[in-house]
């Protein structure tokens, strides 16, 4: 009975080559075949809003749209089990749209001379072997997201590309060009500027129009006080592109920041399994974002960073040594809604992430935990930290060679103990630091503000005042656990314990400490007080007696200090 229905089905549509569908083809779940040799035309809208697994069209033949192609299917998909005869004629004008999230996936696309194909921002198009395009072809941007055409075979025809690059405004953005001989005149009347690796800045603005923005390499733009959409017009980018990069002078945490840019019309992925080509190139990737430059490395980053890479986004990389190269093709493309600045990923695991913000600006620091991790700076699992706008925070951990990180990668949670987050305060007024981490086990260090002398615990914001000028040296990571005291006399309700040079006592929520006093074991009085937290970096290493009287019980502990 299938093979009958197949075979009506196929002689259906040859049928329908002389009349086509005048009121357009819409598929609500019938699986189609269109065999070699079979021209289809649909002088409406091809639309498909199958729901059921097999609601496809299967295409060895010719698909003539005249129409907008859309697609709104939530299982199978618009063409399926399609070889290098099946192609799609666009002869009109066409939109492609729909809410499905499957990319349009095509074998063969074409578009015929004096018509229009516009693919809507967030709507991914494949196209497995060949596009032809004879006319013009728009790629979308918005506030919202971005269209993204995939090519992975061959593109031929004398048609124009049109692609859109959103802007927000008064803000600079990285950029970098989607087509083959882009002139600077894209960018004609707001502030253009290329970066130059030698003196590690970027250089004059660039006023006139016919200057060249290589394949590859990335600028620097700065919007008007308008949101802005600037088009790149002609033929897009595609297969291999070698950016060029350079070192001058010895490799360093200093030396070696180029800005080159992804030159395909949708997102790549900076992780991909092929398609690279890196060598003598660091792991970690810098992308403007807003006041902050967004850091990736090895699954880690801070301020929105991702392994996905946006259309026509720049992007930083550092070089390692002189003979340093980079290049990708086709297959480090994907379609990935990261837009200008903004991930999904989930968080990995093994990490402390610390973040401070001063309205709406913030800064964020990571240590990760990986068994490649080291105490001096490493380009394969470290990652620089880039200063951002002197109107934000900074923040960066420092390893025993003073290298400043944005991402740092230690051997063991064991390590960060004692370990300072350094933040330089651009305001002078309240600060909230967030401390969130995905370690497992017990030894979840804390911060300790060495101002306050308050300890920070994982999950809780903790509001403070931060003076501009003051010490970055201010929150250090302290022991989790009470290390250095004498567990037999922990309480339930009431803990004391030493950790760098600090004596810490967290007693229940309902509970007031009256008094605080530290003895030495021959009974004499070397500290007293009402805090929770006292600096005892003075007093010699040696047991100590601590006795705490609260509103509620009179405790004494043992400490020894090491």
């Amino acid at each position: 009975m299938k093979i009958v229905k197949l075979i009506i089905t196929c002689l259906f549509f040859m049928f329908l080559v002389s009349s086509g569908f005048s009121q357009g083809y819409i598929n609500n779940g019938a699986s189609t075949v269109i065999s070699s040799g079979t021209y289809l035309v649909v002088d409406g809208n091809f639309v498909n809003n199958t729901n059921v697994a097999n609601g496809n069209v299967n295409l060895d033949g010719t698909i003539k749209v005249n129409g907008n192609w859309i697609n709104n299917a939530s299982a199978g998909g618009v063409l399926s089990n399609v070889d290098n005869d099946g192609t799609v004629l666009f002869n009109g004008t066409t939109t492609f749209s729909g809410t499905s999230t499957a990319p349009f996936d095509f074998e063969n696309l074409s578009v015929a001379p004096s018509s229009t194909v516009t693919i809507n921002a967030n709507v991914p198009v494949t196209v497995n072997t060949n596009i032809a395009n004879s006319g013009t072809i728009n790629v979308k941007s918005i506030a919202a997201g971005n269209g993204s055409l995939l090519v992975k075979g061959v593109i031929s025809g004398s048609g124009l590309y049109k692609v859109d690059r959103y802007l927000s405004a008064s803000k600079w953005h990285l950029v970098s060009s989607p087509i083959t001989n882009a002139l600077s005149g894209v960018f004609l009347n707001i502030y253009l500027k290329s970066y130059n690796e030698a003196t590690n800045t970027f250089g004059a603005l660039i006023t006139p129009t016919t200057i060249p923005m290589p394949v590859g390499q990335g600028f620097s733009v700065w919007t008007n006080a308008a949101n802005e959409i600037r088009t790149f017009s002609g033929t897009v980018n595609n297969g291999t592109v070698t950016p060029a990069v350079q070192l001058t002078g010895a490799a360093g945490i200093g030396t070696g920041w180029n800005l080159i840019g992804n030159p395909y019309p949708s997102a790549i992925d900076w992780n991909a399994a092929s398609g690279w080509t890196k060598t003598g190139i660091a792991n970690s990737v810098y992308v403007w974002n807003n006041n902050q430059y967004a850091t990736f490395i090895n699954g880690s980053a801070t301020n929105g960073g991702s392994r996905y890479i946006a259309m026509e986004q720049g992007f930083f990389v550092q070089t390692t040594s002189a003979s340093a190269n980079i290049s990708m093709n086709n297959n480090v493309r994907v379609h990935n809604t990261v837009g200008y600045l903004k991930t999904d990923e989930e968080e990995p695991a093994d990490i402390l992430r610390v973040k401070v913000n001063m309205g709406v600006n913030s800064d964020e620091a990571v240590i990760a935990i990986r068994d490649n991790g080291s105490d001096i700076f490493n380009f394969e699992t470290d990652a620089v930290k880039l200063p951002g706008s002197i109107t934000s925070p900074q923040m960066h951990t420092i390893k025993t060679d003073n290298s400043q990180l944005a991402i740092s990668a230690l051997t063991q949670v064991e390590n960060v103990v004692g370990k300072y987050v350094y933040i330089d305060f651009a305001e002078t007024g309240i600060h909230q630091l967030l401390y969130t981490h995905t370690l497992t086990g017990t030894s979840i260090p804390r911060l300790f503000d060495t101002k306050t002398l308050t300890v920070v615990e994982p999950n809780s914001p903790y509001s403070f005042q931060a003076i501009i000028g003051e010490s970055s040296a201010r929150f250090q990571f302290i022991e989790s656990l009470p290390m250095s005291i004498d567990n037999s006399q922990i309480n339930s309700n009431l803990t004391v314990w030493e950790s760098n040079n600090n004596l810490f006592i967290v007693c229940a929520n309902d509970e007031i400490i009256k008094q605080v006093c530290i003895y030495s074991v021959e009974g004499n009085l070397v500290s007293k007080g009402v805090q929770s937290s006292y600096d005892i970096s003075h007093l010699s290493k040696a047991m100590y007696l601590v006795k705490v009287i609260t509103n509620k019980q009179i405790v004494t502990k043992k400490i020894i200090r090491k």
